[in-house]
């Protein structure tokens, strides 16, 4: 595989990641506000949590998926966790 059309492959994942992120990030304490009936500190609070357990977990897989990357390529693996995330 060309450099550049694997790099290109990842950006547009990383892209992907970023724009789901960027999308569901500002609507999130005005969901949690309707589903908790809490005040906005509360929901706050709670989107703090989420996030929090958000990064805990990329911590935690981010060697796993780097050790299944190195065995069986990266391009599966990503395609995999990207329909995971889905």
């Amino acid at each position: 595989m060309r450099p550049t059309l694997a790099f290109t492959f990842i950006f547009v994942t990383v892209l992907l990641d970023s724009i789901g992120f960027g999308i569901i990030m500002p609507v999130v304490p005005h969901l949690i506000m309707d589903i908790t009936g809490d005040g906005l500190a509360q929901a706050a609070r709670i989107a703090g949590l989420l996030m929090f357990t958000f990064a805990a977990m990329q911590f935690i897989a981010s060697p796993i998926l780097g050790n299944l990357s190195d065995r069986y390529g990266r391009r599966p693996v990503l395609l995999f966790s990207l329909l995971a995330m889905g």
